[in-house]
């Protein structure tokens, strides 16, 4: 690491440690909503599962019977209006982003997008009458008062840097602010359990419960099959490409590796890229250079394609977040906020490490 990349990293840490005092000592005024608010994020930048843990969350607490909302800001979206989204949602990638969309079809709840949360939440209580909010990438985002917090960890986030010499935007000593901790270890380089929660005891006393992302679904998306559901197994020796526009793209080869996948080549690009047909047609050149038989994305990149799909045999993936002891996990947050359940008897929180 250069001396200048230490440097910003100081003045980047000063800042934020800056801000966050300013809300710990109420320098910095919070807007309230009636319903309580659970923030769901991380420490790093991008590709932390956020949008499956949302999407699990959500579901979970529809499922219980709350009528629970989320509240995004729409990153990547080019329009500044607010934008509801209520499911099914019909709005396009480009008003409303990608990643509200995927939560909305998924989850089947409101998703409310606009810059200023505290809007969107006001918006979702005079119209859904909420009695849960999310708040998707809402660990930073600190003017709003919530009641809780879900910090996603990984294990490179246990050793990484802070901006701009790694991807940490803020340091492991955030996590005093955690409710819950939510570790999604690293199934390609196992460790021992005992390391990754000594690490985090060091700064929070928070349940700490683990996740993995799963695939949950295979569809096809060319516009002759429609959206067929195939097999999560694939077909023996069938050669496809695979391409994406993540954060993380290692993460999405590896998830294809460990399905089975044959892949014969690859192509990523910068997070929430919206493919244009030359694009596409470039991929279809690419593939067929290297004998691919079919081509697979993620279901976030199936949201940014052009309306008519130039690709022949396109396959999109579905992840889920698969979450250890969720039950207890939800008593927990629903006592942390103050949600009582007559049916629902509270847990003690387990599923830790």
């Amino acid at each position: 690491m250069s001396v200048l990349s230490r440097g910003l990293g100081r003045i980047y840490g000063a800042g934020v440690a800056w801000r966050n005092r300013g809300y710990e000592q109420n320098r910095r005024k919070l807007r309230r909503l009636a319903a309580p608010v659970v923030s769901i994020g991380n420490l790093s930048l991008g590709g932390s599962g956020k949008t499956p843990a949302v999407i699990a969350l959500a579901a979970a607490w529809r499922a219980r019977g709350l009528q629970v909302d989320v509240l995004s800001r729409g990153y990547g979206r080019t329009t500044r209006e607010m934008v509801v989204l209520a499911f099914p949602d019909d709005a396009s990638t480009r008003q409303a982003g990608d990643e509200p969309r995927l939560i909305a079809r998924r989850a089947g709840v409101p998703v409310v997008v606009h810059a200023d949360r505290w809007l969107a939440g006001r918006a979702a209580e005079a119209s859904f009458h909420s009695q849960l909010h999310l708040l998707d990438d809402g660990f930073q985002h600190r003017r709003l008062a919530r009641q809780a917090d879900v910090v996603l960890v990984h294990p490179h986030d246990l050793s990484d840097l802070p901006l701009p010499a790694g991807r940490m935007r803020e340091p492991l000593s955030a996590l005093a602010r955690a409710t819950v901790i939510l570790y999604l270890p690293d199934e390609d380089h196992a460790s021992g359990v005992q390391e990754p929660e000594s690490i985090l005891r060091r700064y929070t006393q928070a349940p700490i419960f683990t996740a993995r992302k799963i695939p949950s679904a295979v569809r096809r998306l060319d516009a002759a099959a429609g959206h067929d559901t195939l097999p999560l197994r694939p077909e023996p020796d069938l050669p496809v490409m695979a391409f994406c526009a993540i954060a993380r793209p290692q993460s999405f080869w590896r998830t294809l590796d460990r399905m089975g996948w044959n892949l014969v080549a690859r192509q990523s690009f910068r997070d929430h890229h919206r493919y244009r047909a030359g694009e596409l047609r470039e991929l279809f050149l690419q593939g067929l250079y290297h004998h691919a038989k079919a081509w697979i994305t993620t279901e976030k990149d199936a949201l940014n394609l052009p309306a008519q799909i130039t690709l022949p045999h396109l396959l999109a993936v579905e992840m889920s977040l698969e979450i250890s002891g969720l039950e207890a996990m939800l008593d927990h947050l629903e006592a942390v906020c103050g949600i009582s359940h007559p049916s629902h008897r509270p847990l003690a929180p387990e599923g830790v490490l």
